[in-house]
């Protein structure tokens, strides 16, 4: 898979398909669409371009706090596990943000050569999200260019799959629901830092986890069932997101913490994946240490 910028002078060696995007999550309902492209991109012998954007547009539409589930990394690592043959990254800003929607379009054909654009069912594109399928498929009716569209995917429980309700989901502690929407496990990078290594004194060493993407949305405070994967392994641990009330004194900083169950490593500087598995409790202060540590054990011994 090539990774391309909107902005480079990155081609395609052949005529495409492409589909244009936030992608975030890439979700049961994204790798539906995915699908449609990747047998269109097969049937007509086309290169699969899925166009992207960095920062998500509604950071910069709407709210700079936006958080999402993918990170521009994470998507083109899933992109490739999809057999996309080109990703292209647009780096989203005020200007951008402003084009409409011809001059947007116009960009993507001048670089791509379409014969095929594909649609999402709620997909709009340019300034004031004008450019819906049906408008785009009247601006690029002279050119031979084919608009197709793909419908909402709704699950097995009739329920449509969206961006929305995953984060929903995890916001409300329903992690496990939020994965049946993914399709995987909702995932966090992060690197391993020096901690106060209380948690060992406990007998219960933690790895102090530091996020590597500020925009990436942390599940709420609280214990989760994870697995973390160091090196190309996977170790099954608990993870406290939260303050540690019981050991640490007025602390205001959310931290992460996983603790290995029955593994001594050394995971220091570390880059690890943590994937949420499902949600054991909320955290709660302790009257003290060792009512922590009974119930340390209690959220193991669910885990195991």
């Amino acid at each position: 898979m090539y990774v391309h910028n909107l902005n480079d002078t990155n081609k395609s060696n052949k005529k495409t398909i492409i589909t244009i995007g936030n992608y975030d999550g890439f979700h049961l309902g994204h790798r539906f669409l995915i699908d449609k492209l990747n047998k269109l991109s097969i049937i007509h012998d086309l290169n699969s371009v899925l166009v992207t954007f960095n920062p998500h547009t509604k950071n910069i539409v709407s709210n700079k706090n936006f958080k999402v589930l993918t990170t521009f990394n994470d998507k083109v690592h899933l992109a490739e596990c999809l057999s996309i043959d080109i990703i292209c990254e647009v780096s989203f800003n005020k200007n951008l943000k402003n084009k409409s929607y011809e001059d947007f379009i116009n960009m993507i054909v001048d670089k791509y050569n379409p014969s095929i654009v594909l649609f999402g069912y709620d997909n709009k594109i340019g300034k004031n999200q004008k450019g819906d399928f049906e408008i785009i498929s009247k601006y690029l009716r002279k050119s031979n260019i084919k608009v197709d569209n793909c419908e909402a995917y709704y699950n097995k429980s009739n329920k449509k799959v969206t961006t929305t309700a995953i984060k929903e989901n995890i916001l409300n502690y329903n992690i496990e629901e939020a994965n049946k929407l993914l399709g995987r496990n909702y995932s966090l990078n992060g690197k391993v830092v020096k901690g106060e290594n209380r948690g060992k004194s406990l007998g219960y060493p933690t790895a102090n986890i530091e996020i590597m993407s500020f925009e990436q949305l942390i599940p709420p405070n609280g214990v989760y069932s994870v697995t973390l994967t160091a090196n190309d392994v996977k170790y099954k641990s608990i993870c406290n997101i939260g303050f540690c009330p019981t050991i640490k004194k007025n602390c205001s900083k959310i931290t992460l913490e996983v603790h290995v169950i029955n593994k001594e490593i050394n995971l220091y500087d570390k880059i690890v994946l943590v994937e949420f598995i499902s949600f054991i409790r909320k955290e709660i202060k302790f009257n003290n240490e060792n009512d922590l540590k009974n119930q340390i054990m209690k959220d193991i011994d669910q885990v195991i």
